[in-house]
Order: structure tokens, then sequence, then C-alpha cells
């Protein structure tokens, strides 16, 4: 099928011309090196290759033929470019993030112009019609929009609720912090119940569900849904959904911390009342021994105590402290500067669980007695996902200074292992054929 047709019949037809004069130029004594070239093969797909060429001479020094080796290098390019088109992603992911973390009202509490913002920021990303921001609400029966953003028109609406027990297939998966990814949510099984009720509806065809997680638990969700076109959810997109929801949860926190402040200008009864009814962990105990006096239903539930197992004993004594040394010099801190905010220290929940909290306290005085005055927010999950977001970046700026694909993996295999301490990673590809998947590199710690 080859033999006497011109290459020229082979190549894409755009390059036919720039080819040719390639091809003048062996004729003329000059040789090609690795050239890339795209050629046509016999059922009209393009194929990237690789090719050099060589003159042949008869004995007078004429070149009276060329002699070519070529080498397919389709899946290389489609590789890399996979590998570019990420990095540029999360390039432009992190640059949106960075721009919308440095809103205020995110850190003020103010919750309506927070979530405007981060769902326009978030339809304009994904370029998808509709972004929208929904909280439980009626001890979790319910789960109430309370801002949607539709592109096309630049207009924010509220109002909707999905029951949950009409769902429980799809609020079950995000209760248990999952990530509803897909293109096809008509027959998804996490989300055809929602097909008659809300997705026909308004023309659904693409749905990215992330959970908005407060104080450990789910509280609600950030949605991305794509209006009568396919949408297929990357990595990135993944990610840049859930570091959204953890602005949400930021802005969330930052309304529930100022109603806590507020409250302590209050009378002493409604004090009281904001004292129990806060979600932070509060506890007020003696300065100089550290005896509880007081702690709220938060405080108990955090750490597995009830209100008389707590009251009346020391901190050390209760055993919440997983770091002694740190709780001395929180204690120091108080002392010098008789306030401190949002120290970041480690404490045993219950189950003997370690979590990560922002601890505020200050030195109040009752009746002519010095007493601490405390709260603790959880940020165990909120600090993991700073940890990833600023595990993507190095992994973004790394590949982009990698010279082929398999410095690439080398390069995030060392940053995953090294940000999880573990000793050693893998990288897997698939086969040629695609049936099965084959060693590519590994990365060992020593």
């Amino acid at each position: 099928e080859l033999i006497n047709r011109l290459f020229t019949n082979l190549i894409e037809p755009s390059l036919i011309v720039r080819e040719s004069s390639a091809f003048e130029q062996v004729l003329a004594k000059k040789p090609i090196f690795e050239r890339e070239t795209t050629y046509l093969n016999k059922r009209g797909n393009s194929i990237d290759v690789l090719y050099s060429s060589m003159p042949l001479y008869d004995d007078e020094g004429n070149v009276t033929k060329v002699i070519s080796t070529l080498h397919d290098i389709t899946e290389r390019k489609r590789v890399r470019q996979a590998l570019i088109t990420s990095a540029s992603k999360l390039r432009k992911n992190n640059l949106v993030l960075t721009q919308l973390a440095r809103n205020p009202a995110i850190y003020n509490g103010d919750l309506i112009p927070a979530l405007q913002r981060i769902t326009e920021t978030a339809a304009g990303n994904f370029e998808v019609e509709r972004a929208s921001v929904w909280l439980y609400e009626e001890n979790a029966s319910i789960m109430r929009c309370i801002n949607l953003y539709e592109w096309s028109s630049n207009h924010h609406v509220e109002g909707i609720s999905l029951r949950v027990a009409d769902f429980m297939v799809f609020f079950q998966a995000l209760n248990a912090d999952e990530i509803i990814a897909t293109n096809n949510p008509l027959f998804d099984v996490r989300t055809q119940d929602l097909r008659e009720t809300y997705l026909q509806p308004f023309n659904i065809t693409s749905l990215l569900c992330v959970p908005v997680r407060l104080a450990g638990i789910t509280a609600g969700m950030l949605c991305l849904e794509a209006v009568e076109q396919d949408n297929y959810w990357t990595q990135e997109d993944l990610n840049f959904g859930r570091a959204n929801a953890n602005l949400i949860s930021l802005t969330l926190e930052a309304r529930m911390r100022q109603a806590a402040e507020a409250a302590r200008h209050l009378s002493e009864k409604k004090l009281a009342s904001a004292f129990r009814s806060s979600p932070d962990r509060i506890y007020l105990s003696t300065f100089h021994d550290n005896i509880c006096i007081e702690v709220n239903d938060s405080f108990c539930e955090f750490f597995g105590f009830t209100r008389e197992q707590v009251v009346g004993y020391s901190l050390k004594e209760l055993g919440i402290w997983s770091d002694l040394e740190q709780f001395d010099g929180m204690t120091k801190l108080l002392v010098d500067r008789g306030a401190i905010h949002n120290q970041e220290v480690d404490l045993r929940a219950a189950g003997g669980e370690i979590r990560t909290t922002l601890l505020s306290a200050e030195l109040i005085e009752i009746d002519a007695q010095q007493y601490v005055l405390a709260t603790a927010r959880d940020i165990t999950e909120l600090k993991q996902a700073s940890l990833e977001t600023r595990l993507l970046l190095q992994a973004t700026q790394a590949i982009s200074r990698v010279i082929n694909i398999d410095s690439a993996f080398s390069l995030i295999l060392r940053l995953i292992c090294s940000h999880i301490n573990w000793e050693f990673g893998e990288a897997w590809v698939p086969s040629s054929d695609g049936k099965v998947l084959e060693y590519s590199l590994g990365w060992y710690g020593d």
C-alpha cells in the first residue's frame, strides 16, 4: 500500500509545503535529525511522529535515495499536553483562590456578600451556568439554598429547599464527606433521585457537590451545575471546589465567632445563654490552679465528658492536653499578655483522637478573683485542606520545571511521599493496549 506513493500523500495537508521544503534540504545533502511533524494513517487519523532523514549517495557523490526513521510520539505528546493543561489549570485555580481569600467579607463573617463572591468566582472559573451554597436547617432535616448565582443572567436568588428524607442516598454520600462529581446526574445512583424534583426542571446535565464542613460535620454544600452541556470534572476541579467549600466554612466560623464575642458584652443572663449554646468549646477556670468552674455543652460533646466529670477538676487531670509543655507555654503567654488569640494547639478529643484547634483565652475578674475564659475551635480538616492546597501548588511549580514525563512523575512522587511521611512511592501507567498497568518508575526515601 505504500510502495510508489509520494511521502506528501501521508502528511497532514496543512504541513505539505513545510515538509516538502525540509525534504529539499535533505536532497541538498543536509540531513534532518529528530524533526517533529504529523502524518495521517490509512484511516485518516493524525499521528505525531519524530523523524530523521539521511541522504544516500552514489559513487559520484550524488544523492540517489533518502532513508528516514520515524518514531510515533502521539501518546507522549498527549501525556505532555495533559500535564501542561493540568499545571495551567492549577496555576489559574491558585491565582483565583488567592484573590478570593483576600475578600474581607470571608473573615468578617459577612455571610451574604461572602457567598455571593464565592459563587460568582466558582461559576466563572468552572464556566458553568449555576453555582450555589446550601446549608442544613431544622435539625438537619432540610437543606436550603441560601445563595444561587446564575452566570448568564448575573443574578443571585435563594429559597429552594430539599427534604433530607426524600433523597437519602444523596445526603448519605454528602454527610460522609464525599465529593459528588458526575457528568450524568440523571442516572448516577447518588443523584438520580433528584431527577424529577431538581435536575430535569433546571436542565442540569453535569453536577459537582462539595460538602461544607463545620466543626467536623457536614453543615451544607457547594454545588456547581452545568446546564445543557457536558462537563467532565477533573481532579483539579475537585480540589478547587474543596478549597471554595473551605472558604465557606471560614465564613461560617467567622460569623459564629463574632456572635460569641458579641454575646460577651450582653447581660449576665444573655451571656450565660450564649455560653451554653455556642458551637465553640468554651470553659471557665480558676487562674492559678486551672480548676474548671463552668463548661458549655459543645465542650462536653467534643471531649467526651459530662459536666459533672469536668467541673471541679483541673485541665491536667482531665488529660485533654496532648502536650503538657504546650499547655505550660500557653499559660505563660496568657500571664505575659493577659489574653491570647487563635493559638494553634493540639487537644485530645473524645476517644483519644488528637485534634488541632485554635485556642483563644483571656484573664477576667469576677468578685476580685482572676479566672480564665477560653474558647477552642476545631480546625483539623481546614488545616489538612491548607496542606493539600500547598502540596498542589508545590507540585504545579515542580512540574513547570521538568523536562519530561519521567521527571514529572519522580517529582510528584517525592512531594507526595514527603508530605505524608511515606518511605517510597511508585507510578504505574496503562500499557500500550490499555489492558494492564505497567510499572513506570519509583521514588525511595533513602
